[in-house]
């Protein structure tokens, strides 16, 4: 880099000796990076114009740089072994970023957010398992009708003994042989015998 800065500016060690240290005029402990002359000025423009860039936007840039280097970097004072060494330490990383940018729960609940897919799942299963056992007290209508399709993976009971679903119409259905259950007469389907299902026939609500 040194050398691309010697090219740039003819052979002259002006401009290199203001970015690299070499300033005589000041100890790299009391933050001085040295002025901007005339002649520094001059080959900087002469750079910029070569490479099309504007003198004045670079100037304030390698001054901020030069004065950040010189504060805060000292390589004089650093240890070989802490110049191996990597930015952060894996024991002093933080926690927020191990967590996924795409996982909504880690990013809300944190370490436990992990946990908390698993959490759902399980409690969904307990949820479809109750559902599948409150199904399994009511009778297939379908199968009372002979015109279940389902089988052995209906989700109703294939039985005459079960208790049947209540009728959506509830006291204003008028169908006398409606085989859904209703509350002001609940024991009508009982009293009534039921058709085989060979020769019996669905019929719903009206």
């Amino acid at each position: 880099m040194m050398e691309h800065f010697e090219n740039c500016s003819n052979g002259s060690n002006i401009f290199s000796s203001q970015f690299f240290g070499d300033d005589s005029d000041g100890s790299s402990y009391d933050f001085n990076v040295g002025s901007w002359t005339l002649e520094m000025d001059k080959v900087h423009s002469d750079w910029c114009r070569d490479h099309f860039i504007n003198p004045s936007s670079v100037k304030q840039i390698s001054q901020y740089v030069a004065l950040a280097m010189n504060t805060l970097y000292y390589p004089e004072l650093s240890p070989e072994w802490l110049k191996c060494q990597d930015l952060e330490p894996v024991w002093n990383s933080d926690k927020r970023f191990d967590v996924d940018m795409y996982d909504i729960f880690s990013s809300i609940y944190g370490m436990n957010g992990r946990e908390m897919p698993y959490t759902l799942v399980g409690l969904q299963q307990k949820a479809l398992s109750r559902r599948k056992i409150q199904d399994r007290r009511y009778a297939c209508i379908h199968f009372l009708n002979g015109s279940c399709s389902f089988g052995d993976d209906c989700r109703n009971a294939h039985s005459f003994d079960a208790a049947r679903p209540p009728c959506r119409f509830q006291d204003r259905c008028t169908n006398s042989s409606c085989l859904y259950s209703h509350s002001n007469d609940s024991d009508r389907n009982a009293a009534e015998p039921i058709v085989a299902p060979i020769f019996g026939k669905f019929n719903g609500g009206h």
